[in-house]
């Protein structure tokens, strides 16, 4: 195969592939799409994790956080 074209009045298809990995642009989109749900998942995992700490950190600071969940603040 050589890298360039020479003739353009040429029948494509005797010309060959023309970009590399022909064939395999199936198993990259599902390789990609495992990859995204993948990351998905773990992003998802990882931020409900950090949520539950900083709500833990909160109610840990506040001494009747169950009673006063619903409180609205007065400001002025």
């Amino acid at each position: 195969m050589t890298p360039t074209i020479e003739n353009w009045q040429t029948n494509p298809t005797e010309i060959g592939p023309i970009y590399p990995w022909v064939g395999l642009e199936i198993w990259m989109v599902i390789a990609a799409a495992l990859f995204c749900l993948f990351f998905l998942a773990w992003k998802l995992k990882s931020e409900s994790r950090h949520y539950d700490q900083m709500r833990q950190q909160l109610a840990a600071g506040m001494p009747d956080a169950k009673s006063r969940q619903h409180e609205e603040l007065n400001d002025g």
